[in-house]
């Protein structure tokens, strides 16, 4: 039996590492890499159901051709050719430019990416600038923390609280909860602000449900009670922080009653979120 190397192709952050067994060249089980340093053999149900995709009933082998309405199985070479032939006309007619291609974050394995290598040697053609998910996401980091850098799951030992504000790794994030539990039985405080009581808020230290769509009014009202209690960090701020003065001024013209109503947290639990 071969034991084949892999990784899963699903869209998710964690890019578990897969081990294929494969006899008579038929694959017999998927698991996870026990040796792998992050997933460390642990991988969710979905990866697990691989194997049963793999062996599916209704699997698509080969291409399909709409004909008539009705879709007609092709081969690839026939699938291939018929993409060849339309990139080569709109290339020749319009330029490559008139070819747009937009995509997302999709699976993070060794290929990612790649179809920017066959653009590349097609031309040159028009993309999109950001998009709706973790190109969105990828924006705000850069402008809230001026770059985009990750860092050790382990890492959250050495913290004092941990904030899970809109999101739900307990279902989406198998390898951030295991280590969110662990540091939790450590003795530090979980505190999940969610307009929803998922499944993470149930092993939470502190759950906060906030009205949807105002988290914008909750930040603030933090923000507000940690510069009027003179609980930041100025150094940091004259360093680090662009437009402080502007926000601390507005900020002023909102009073933390106002805020409370529209995020629909209590002034109290507020003020225990920041302590």
């Amino acid at each position: 039996m071969k034991i084949l190397s892999h990784g899963c192709t699903l869209d998710c952050f964690d890019c578990c590492k897969f081990n294929v067994y494969v006899k008579d060249n038929k694959v017999l089980k998927i698991e996870g890499d026990k040796n792998h340093p992050y997933t460390k053999g642990f991988i969710c149900i979905k990866g697990k159901k691989h194997l049963e995709r793999l062996n599916h009933k209704d699997r698509i082998y080969n291409p399909l051709k709409k004909v008539n309405d009705k879709w007609k199985e092709i081969s690839f070479d026939e699938a291939l050719n018929i993409i060849s032939e339309r990139l080569i006309y709109y290339r020749e007619k319009y330029t490559s430019k008139s070819v747009f291609h937009y995509c997302e974050s999709g699976s993070g394995g060794i290929l990612k990416g790649i179809e920017d290598i066959f653009f590349n040697f097609y031309g040159g053609i028009t993309k999109s600038k950001g998009s709706t998910c973790w190109g969105a996401g990828i924006k705000a980091q850069k402008y809230d923390f001026g770059d985009v850098k990750g860092h050790s799951l382990e890492d959250m030992f050495n913290s004092k609280n941990i904030i899970i504000w809109g999101r739900n790794p307990y279902n989406t994030s198998i390898h951030l909860m295991n280590i969110i539990k662990k540091v939790k039985s450590k003795g530090i405080k979980i505190i999940v602000i969610d307009p929803l009581y998922t499944d993470t808020a149930k092993n939470a230290d502190l759950y906060i449900r906030v009205n949807p769509s105002s988290d914008g009014a909750l930040a603030m009202a933090v923000t507000k009670i940690i510069i009027e209690e003179n609980l930041i960090d100025k150094e940091f701020i004259n360093k680090y922080v662009k437009g402080f003065d502007e926000y601390k001024n507005y900020l002023d013209t909102l009073s933390i009653d106002y805020l409370s109503k529209e995020c629909g947290v209590d002034i109290k639990q507020i003020s225990l979120q920041i302590r």
